[in-house]
């Protein structure tokens, strides 16, 4: 197309246009995706004091579901972050895909069944009947509240979640890349040189942390979901809850109109027809490879991390109450009209994989926080309760060695070697200049026109 308008051509004459030669070259993509290498080193936990051994009574494992609900996809109204009827966080209905896996990749090389909190029917994440929340604590005590330097899944120094080291960004052209043939500078989200996915400046953690990373950005001492004082993970006594916005702001929840990456009908952001991988990663990136000392339930002295008698299970609530579903206004991140961060109209979804893509699902049994047999996270007998602790007492304070989910070294989920460029067009698209017949040579670009006349 032209852009602009052809100055008055003095003299008549047949106006002949120029041929245009878009040659686009296709996406080269060298996928090596290296296997998931879990060397799984349970130690078995044990305090100082009197720890009692994990015995439990049934067979309830803390993140093992029944059937087969992926996390990141609810069949019906149940969504992570508690949209209104049918959005959910990371599901995506048919087509496009943020990050679309055309036929094998999936996020995490996952085969069938494990998924990472699948419920059975009714069961919500964190569901409490009436008044309990989950994480409710009056005073001092924190479900998960490291005293000082742990995180729930904090690496210790080069590990960011999906954080890439220095120049990667999700879909950042660095200087000539096109999306689609464009003539030299145009990126898919208008990225200048250095964008990354959630505008982190050099070290890209997933929730944007300061310097060291941990999973809900807490400046020192981050505890997973316990502030210092008064805030718990769903349920704040006063105002500030980790996952309750006042009234309007959805994370994923859009309503109507605006849609960061939404296309209409063709347009599929980063789909490649065979090999392209949205996020490939150059060399170093893993996604959740712990290094050495992350500890996820280890006790110190008397508590009883996952020795229950009876009833208390930590993800199997009774009926309704949903861990970040809001009565009536309350969303996770909810923007109230227009915003949609990563909402499509029809067929574009965040990560949904179309069929059997499960986030972090292992090969065939593994259940993320799931004893074998009898361990169930956090049941008490009789007097504790799952959330308040009246003193001291923290039901999940690491001290030095058991690493309930530690990955050794090795495991790199989404590194994709060194040549993939996610949308790369060449350069060569030309610009349409016409000539008339008196041999004027009009020339235009997007910006300005020039008539220049050729010579004889």
């Amino acid at each position: 197309m032209l852009y602009g308008t052809l100055p008055p051509i003095s003299a008549a004459g047949a106006l002949t246009l120029l041929s245009v030669t878009k040659t686009l070259t296709p996406l080269s993509v060298t996928k090596t995706l290296t296997p998931i290498s879990v060397t799984k080193t349970l130690t078995p936990l044990f305090a100082t004091g009197t720890l009692t051994p994990l015995s439990m009574t049934d067979t309830l494992t803390l993140v093992s579901m029944t059937e087969t609900l992926t996390p990141l996809s609810m069949t019906d109204t149940l969504t992570l972050v508690s949209v209104t009827e049918t959005l959910t966080l990371v599901s995506v209905t048919e087509t496009l895909t943020l990050v679309s896996m055309t036929e094998t990749l999936t996020l995490v090389s996952m085969t069938e069944t494990l998924t990472l909190v699948s419920m059975t029917e009714t069961l919500t994440l964190v569901s409490v009947t009436e008044t309990l929340t989950l994480v409710s604590v009056t005073e001092t005590l924190t479900l998960v509240s490291m005293t000082e330097t742990l995180t729930l899944v904090s690496v210790t120094e080069t590990l960011t979640l999906v954080s890439m080291t220095e120049t990667l960004t999700l879909v950042s052209m660095t200087d000539t890349l096109t999306l689609v043939s464009v003539t030299e500078t145009l990126t898919l989200v208008s990225m200048t040189e250095t964008l990354t996915l959630v505008s982190v400046t050099e070290t890209l953690t997933l929730v944007s942390v300061t310097e060291t990373l941990t999973l809900v950005s807490v400046t020192e001492t981050l505890t997973l979901v316990s502030m210092t004082e008064t805030l718990t993970l769903v349920s704040v006594t006063e105002t500030l809850t980790l996952v309750s916005m006042t009234e309007t702001l959805t994370l994923v929840s859009m309503t109507e109109t605006l849609t960061l990456v939404s296309m209409t009908d063709t347009l599929t952001l980063v789909s490649v027809t065979e090999t392209l991988t949205l996020v490939s990663m150059t060399e170093t990136l893993t996604l959740v490879s712990m290094t050495e000392t992350l500890t996820l339930v280890s006790m110190t002295e008397t508590l009883t991390l996952v020795s229950m008698t009876e009833t208390l299970t930590l993800v199997s609530m009774t009926e309704t109450l949903t861990l970040v579903s809001m009565t009536e206004t309350l969303t996770l991140v909810s923007v109230t009209e227009t915003l949609t961060l990563v909402s499509v109209t029809e067929t574009l979804t965040l990560v949904s994989m179309t069929e059997t893509l499960t986030l972090v699902s292992m090969t065939e049994t593994l259940t993320l926080v799931s004893m074998t047999e009898t361990l169930t996270l956090v049941s008490v007998t009789e007097t504790l309760t799952l959330v308040s602790m009246t003193e001291t007492l923290t039901l999940v304070s690491m001290t030095e060695t058991l690493t309930l989910v530690s990955m050794t070294e090795t495991l790199t989920p989404l590194s994709m070697t060194e040549t993939l460029t996610p949308v790369s067009m060449t350069e060569t698209l030309t610009l349409v200049s016409m000539t008339d017949g008196n041999a004027h040579t009009v020339v235009c670009d997007g910006t300005s026109h020039s008539a220049v006349p050729s010579t004889h």
